[in-house]
């Protein structure tokens, strides 16, 4: 008798048990299989459904009924929306929503020349082809140094990129919160947005990477 391996091909998936990080999978002839992830790749939509993570970051114009809303980029769909600013000449930077709970932050002064007007930093946009992940870049975004924010399965990451050496340096922002409770460790460094006694977002401390790679989380 032919011992025959079967391919994935020849599973369908089982979309209705479908879970964040895990889906299931049914052969014609009764056989099953269940496929976890490390890092999730579904998540619950509105409807109670499971679907597809697709961080692909897309362009979107402001609401113009809301007088705080700007235009920008929009990741495509998971559990919780991220809104980056096209220009930070906005005063805006970045926007993260999830159910009725909000994050917002932005640089704490706004960017100016020399004649006093707001400065232009416009994001560059890149990403991969399978959504994955995107990412923005504003270049010399706050004190000569580039930000980029990348989005990717259940996180935003941000990456200060210093391109001059100088004595010292500041980045400041402003953060505020909408149906959060906010706490620091008491480390001081290690932030928790709160929502009803359960944490809805985390802020792990930050670290700083030199041109050798060498680590340093004295920041």
């Amino acid at each position: 008798m032919e011992n025959k391996e079967m391919t994935m091909q020849e599973f369908r998936e089982l979309v209705e048990v479908r879970k964040a990080g895990e889906r299931h999978y049914a052969s014609a002839d009764g056989g099953r299989r269940t496929v976890y992830d490390l890092i999730p790749t579904d998540y619950c939509d509105e409807k109670g459904n499971f679907a597809e993570i697709d961080n692909t970051l897309v362009p979107v114009e402001a609401d113009k009924s809301d007088k705080e809303d700007y235009a920008g980029y929009e990741n495509k769909a998971n559990e919780f929306k991220v809104r980056l600013a096209g220009n930070l000449s906005s005063g805006k930077l970045m926007r993260i929503r999830k159910g009725d709970s909000e994050l917002c932050w932005k640089p704490y002064k706004k960017l100016m020349t020399a004649s006093g007007r707001a400065a232009s930093r416009t994001a560059q946009v890149s990403g991969d082809e399978g959504g994955n992940g995107g990412t923005v870049t504003y270049r010399n975004g706050m004190n000569g140094a580039d930000l980029r924010y990348t989005v990717r399965e259940g996180m935003v990451k941000e990456e200060i990129v210093i391109r001059k050496r100088a004595e010292h340096y500041a980045f400041e922002f402003l953060m505020t919160a909408k149906n959060l409770t906010l706490t620091l460790d008491e480390d001081k460094k290690t932030l928790h947005a709160v929502q009803n006694g359960i944490e809805a977002f985390g802020f792990p401390a930050p670290f700083m990477t030199d041109a050798a790679g060498q680590l340093n989380t004295d920041v």
